[in-house]
């Protein structure tokens, strides 16, 4: 069982710390960045002014050899909101992508595509080190030169657009690669989107599928449209035309 560490609290945001599979030099050094990644996360999301919780709960945080990967979206839509799950492994790597998962407690959406595409980006943006989905590599050419293109010619934004939280993240089947592709591409298009056409308008979106603990949120309108002037296919179109110009080395 995990052993809970009684060290800093974040400000009072922590409630808890449970490590197992990491040394104590490694334990330090993840709460001293998590407290500092919590900060640089609130002021992001200050900033961006996107819709979200007015409280947050204090974060209960385990880190373990038992989890393959991190997770805090779906506790939180289980009804464990604050409850965040680290993999050891990530953690001694010092790989953990702390921004991202925080960005689930701060900002949960009920669209899956966009609730994991807004996390990429900002751990991206803000996050103290490369981390899952695409380790500091560009998104965009992970797209272009690690899914096949075959896969990527399936991949439709409108069904994605359809995967509601908490359902798996995937550009088809079940399979390991086929989430991670889930994940990269979630990635991609969340930064076109606001790289194309802003924050103001990606907010709009964002706004549209609320999350609610328990209880799947899907689209009741044509917001892409209302949003954006244009369809989900026609945005679809344009990004994978900017994705087919890069080239791979």
């Amino acid at each position: 069982m995990p052993s809970t560490a009684k060290a800093q609290n974040c400000g009072g945001r922590v409630a808890s710390w449970d490590f197992d599979g990491v040394t104590a030099a490694q334990q330090k050094k993840f709460k001293d960045s998590f407290c500092r990644q919590i900060l640089a996360v609130e002021r992001w999301v200050k900033k961006q002014r996107l819709p979200g919780p007015k409280k947050i709960p204090p974060l209960k945080i385990t880190v373990s050899m038992q989890f393959p990967l991190a997770m805090s979206l779906v506790p939180a839509w289980q009804g464990n909101w604050g409850v965040m799950q680290f993999p050891a492994t990530r953690v001694a790597a010092g790989q953990v992508n702390m921004a991202h998962e925080l960005v689930h407690v701060y900002l949960p959406n009920g669209n899956r595509m966009l609730a994991e595409g807004l996390a990429a980006f900002a751990q991206d943006e803000i996050g103290s080190n490369p981390a899952f989905p695409n380790f500091g590599k560009n998104i965009d050419k992970m797209v272009r030169c690690d899914i096949k293109p075959q896969d990527l010619r399936k991949v439709s934004l409108a069904r994605l657009d359809k995967i509601r939280t908490p359902d798996l993240m995937t550009i088809g089947g079940r399979s390991r690669s086929s989430s991670l592709s889930g994940y990269v591409v979630a990635s991609s298009v969340v930064r076109y989107l606001i790289d194309t056409y802003g924050m103001t308008k990606f907010r709009k979106l964002y706004g549209r599928t609320p999350f609610v603990p328990g209880r799947q949120v899907g689209r009741t309108s044509d917001d892409w449209k209302a949003i954006y002037g244009q369809s989900i296919r026609d945005i679809e179109k344009a990004w994978k035309s900017k994705i087919a110009a890069l080239t791979c080395p």
